[in-house]
């Protein structure tokens, strides 16, 4: 049989008890794991201290019919729920989760079974705590509480957590028990217990509450409903939101039926009693802001703030780390006095004295124990109570578990005045500022990293060292590859990147935001507007919102009896690209500076606010002079930077085609005449009257624009814009390509220099860049002291003319028609390759014909007309699209095969010819139902329909 003196484990105590490895033991006897977890032996009942078992919480009561298994027994817990204990006779630890057999008593812990035969304890040197019969007590690590061996006159070891038999030695660094013939693993120690009996002169245990008061041992600190504390006489119990009441642990407060309910069943609610005021426990004040728990020391860290260590009048090691008892030294590792020799102890960080606050997000915070929630303006305001209920007035607030109702908070028959809130704190975030863009987390330091960039030191007030790599305490030179003090020398610490701020806007899209703690809403425009407060309900008129469970109603926003004025939105942010802008083409990304380069470009310094050097080709961060390759500030220096060129910024049209766009933040749709027009919205649905468009993720229905049950207006298109070369005009003929300059060569024609603005040199062959002067063969900046290569010139070139000439005295605009008039006159007809109607007056559309007595244009079913082959010139047949050598169609057009073999025109180019050989689609489009209507390629129709393949 294993000596008695090693832990072991309690299999079962029915019958033949059969253990884990498949070997048995007799009644009254427990399976028991023997050293070296090498299988497991038999042990006697009652004498042996055993591992406690894991119980099955039950769902429902196992008193009912579901019962617990065979060998198990139902027993019930602190907590007021049943469990199944694998025993047959089984009682539950006080954590609700273990058991023990009958005979035997639960650790304060609940993981070990102590018998209860023997009832004489082992009292422990503080009087207070005991051991059972045949084991030893042991100071535990913490050097305050006691543990028991599970042996008799035990050595206990070094560790605090250890212990071995009687006549043997504990081998630390082996984990083991040593003898003269032989070696054991040794023991783990289990926690005392507080003797039932409390003698004269002795101290109960209380449970410290938050404002100072107490409870007696074994019960619970709740709020009650003044702010103060009470007691709930059970252990771990669940407080209710009521302050007046509480449950058991596992349960939660059921106020309106006033009971504590559980998957395992109900039970009735508890009354709370007043708490105990006694004197707060003393605490060791470290400083003016920090302190460690009574009996503690308080010893510098690395870091420079206060650790405590778990001694009295401690001795805090020259490593800033670890600390030894008083009347000790600190030795490689252990605290030494004389020939004793302990592991030396690890400091932990000392607590704030700062009140903990409660923090509703970045900016605001309420004070301890209250409830951030919005007021009616959309800032946050703080309840005065702990997990509050905000009501939905967005003024006032009720405990947890109560509902707001007409100025009152309601929780079943109970009811009591609402609270009012009051506005919360704002605070500013406690990053360390490094400058406007950059920061580092509280408690650090902003250093130069060899970039430029600011990297963050893992300390506060830290020394930056001059590689700009790495750092040291306060108080610390960098020295090497250490941080020394004196003849103190430790390793120096290395720097991380700082953090780059950005803004939390709320986004409605990818163009425009909102601020934060506000909710996107469409305007009538159909362009996003901003509702004040967070998770808002957008009203249908398009202009006012109300707060998250109101419903709008006339001029009002609604909840049952309750109503409150409505809010009105404003226009949504659009975000701006936030480039630095050097001049009015080019620009360099956030954060990075603007310098000229040799060649009179721009070019981006990777750091903002820096200096350009006069090279043109590096750069400084702030502060810093170009000094040879170097950056210099007094003593200094760090490796200088190389400049990129700076980005040339392009419009941001929508591109409906290669001829035509949509302003930025629109969307391309096709228009009646096939021409494209614009929809003031972005991702916009085209209606289907070629005419009007709705909001993404609303659908074209009569005249306005659905989403469910809510409809708007919809939005009349207007036409796209042509684009046309944006050129540099030297005069009506001639031109130089975008971002250059015109100016005169020598043989008196126009020249292109190739950078905006520039200053043209009297050679008529050179330039410089805007703010330098010609002089030589060089330009020489404003100042005098800035010299750089100067540029030549190019031809300018001659531009075509693009009018449409009516006859040898008239024309009419680029992308208009000529067509006479009724004087006889030429007119012009604003649309390319228009029909000109018989009144002298109107046009219309390639392909249409006009109407005169219904004034419109009609399309009828147009078939081509065969003709001989004209003796035209090469340049006349680029005018059309022939379908065969005979026929053709005009220019814009689509050729389409027609019902008995015949040629049709498409008004579309490179239209889809439909299957039913009479209708047609515009380009990117499909034929639904044969040829009865055209839908977008790959997109659902607007009745929700899908759209079949090309």
């Amino acid at each position: 049989m294993a000596p008695l003196w090693f832990l072991l484990l309690v299999v079962s105590t029915v019958g033949a008890t059969l253990c884990p490895d498949g070997s048995a033991c007799g009644e009254k006897s427990l399976c028991c794991r023997l050293p070296g977890n090498e299988g497991f032996g038999c042990c006697p009942e009652g004498e042996v201290v055993s591992h406690s078992l894991p119980m099955m919480l039950s769902q429902t009561s196992c008193f009912g019919p579901s019962g617990c298994p065979d060998e198990y027994s139902c027993v019930t817990t602190p907590q007021g729920g049943s469990a199944c204990c694998p025993m047959a006779q089984g009682r539950s630890c006080r954590d609700g989760h273990h058991c023990c057999s009958a005979g035997s008593y639960c650790s304060d812990d609940g993981h070990f079974c102590i018998p209860a035969s023997n009832e004489s304890a082992v009292i422990c040197p503080d009087g207070k705590s005991e051991c059972p019969a045949l084991t030893t007590c042991c100071l535990m690590s913490d050097m305050s509480s006691w543990g028991c061996c599970p042996m008799p006159q035990a050595v206990c070891c070094a560790d605090h957590m250890h212990c071995c038999p009687s006549n043997s030695k504990c081998d630390v660094q082996q984990g083991r028990c040593v003898t003269k013939q032989d070696h054991v693993p040794w023991m783990q120690k289990l926690p005392a217990r507080v003797r039932l009996v409390v003698g004269l002169g002795d101290e109960e245990r209380w449970v410290q509450c938050p404002d100072g008061t107490s409870c007696p041992d074994g019960s619970t600190c709740c709020e009650q409903v003044d702010r103060t504390y009470g007691c709930c006489s059970i252990l771990s119990a669940v407080c209710c939101s009521d302050h007046l009441h509480c449950c058991p642990a596992g349960t939660s407060c059921d106020l309106v039926h006033q009971k504590c309910v559980s998957s395992n069943g109900e039970g009735p609610l508890l009354l709370q009693m007043p708490a105990v005021r006694q004197e707060s426990a003393n605490q060791v004040l470290c400083d003016a802001s920090t302190s460690c728990p009574d009996k503690n020391t308080c010893c510098r860290l690395l870091s420079g703030k206060f650790g405590c260590c778990p001694y009295d009048q401690a001795v805090c090691c020259e490593d800033q780390i670890h600390c030894c008892p008083n009347g000790f030294t600190c030795s490689d590792g252990s605290c030494v006095m004389a020939e004793h020799s302990i592991p030396w102890m690890k400091k932990t960080l000392a607590k704030g004295l700062t009140t903990t606050r409660v923090r509703c997000d970045e900016t605001a915070s309420c004070p301890e124990q209250e409830t951030c929630c919005r007021l009616v303006s959309g800032k946050w305001g703080c309840c005065p109570i702990e997990k509050a209920v905000c009501c939905d007035d967005h003024l006032h607030c009720c405990p947890e578990g109560f509902t707001c109702t007409q100025g009152q908070c309601l929780a079943e028959e109970l009811s009591i005045p609402w609270f009012s809130k009051t506005p919360a704190l704002t605070h500013k975030a406690r990053d360390v500022q490094c400058d406007d863009m950059y920061s580092c987390p509280d408690g650090q330091t902003c250093c130069r990293l060899a970039s430029g960039d600011w990297g963050c030191c893992p300390i506060a007030k830290a020394v930056c060292c001059e590689d700009h790599e790495h750092c040291c305490p306060p108080g610390y030179t960098c020295s090497g590859g250490d941080c020394q003090m004196g003849d103190q020398s430790i390793p120096w610490l290395r720097k991380t990147p700082a953090l780059r701020q950005e803004a939390r806007d709320v986004q409605c899209d990818d163009m425009y935001s909102c601020p934060d703690g506000q909710t996107c809403c469409r305007l009538a425009s159909g362009d996003w507007g901003c509702c004040p407060i967070a998770k808002a309900v957008c009203c249908e008129d398009h202009e006012h919102c109300c707060p998250p469970g109101y419903t709008c109603s006339g001029g009002d926003c609604q909840m049952g009896d309750q109503s409150i004025p409505w809010l009105r939105k404003t226009p949504a942010l659009r975000q701006e690209a936030r480039d630095v802008q050097c001049d009015d083409m080019y620009s360099c990304p956030d954060g990075q500076t603007c310098c000229r380069l040799a060649s009179g470009d721009w070019g981006c310094c990777p750091i903002a606010k820096a200096v350009c050097c006069e090279d043109h080709e590096h750069c400084c961060p702030p502060g810093y002079t170009c000094s040879g390759g170097d950056c210099q500030m007094g003593d200094q220096s760090i490796p200088w930077l190389r400049k990129t060129p700076a980005l040339r910024q392009e419009a941001r049209d929508v591109q409906c085609d290669d001829m035509y766009s949509c302003p930025d933040g629109q969307t391309c749709c096709r228009l009646a005449s096939g021409d494209w027009g614009c929809c003031p919205i972005a991702k916009a649905v085209c209606c289907e009257d070629h005419e009007h468009c709705c909001p993404p993720g609303y659908t074209c229905s009569g005249g306005d624009c659905q989403m469910g049950d809510q409809s708007i207006p919809w939005l009349r298109k207007t036409p796209a814009l042509r684009q046309e070369a944006r050129d540099v005009q030297c005069d009506d003929m001639y031109s130089c390509p975008d971002g250059q300059t015109c100016c005169r060569l020598a043989s008196g024609d126009w020249g292109c220099c190739p950078i905006a603005k520039a200053v043209c040199c009297d050679d008529h062959e050179h330039c410089c860049p805007p703010g330098f002067t010609c002089s030589g063969a060089q330009c020489i900046g404003s100042g005098g002291g800035l010299s750089i290569p100067w540029f030549s010139r190019t031809p300018a070139l001659r531009q075509e003319g693009n009018a449409v000439k009516c006859d040898d005295s008239f024309s009419c605009g680029d992308g208009q028609s000529c067509c006479r008039m009724v004087s006889g006159e030429w007119g012009c007809c604003p649309i390319e390759k228009a029909v000109c109607c018989s009144d002298h007056l109107h046009c219309c559309p390639a392909g249409y014909t006009c109407n005169v007595a219904a004034g419109s244009c009609e399309i009828p079913q147009k078939k081509v007309v065969k003709i001989s082959f004209p003796g035209a010139t090469s340049a006349l047949r680029l005018n059309y699209v022939w379908c065969d050598a005979q026929t053709y169609c005009f220019d814009g057009q689509t050729c389409c095969r027609g019902r008995g073999g015949v040629w049709n025109c498409c008004l579309y180019t490179q239209g889809v010819c439909c299957p039913d050989m009479v209708h047609c689609c515009p380009y990117g489009y499909v034929c639904l139902a044969g040829g009865a209507s055209c839908a977008r390629s790959g997109m659902s129709r607007w009745d929700g329909k899908p759209s079949p393949p090309l």
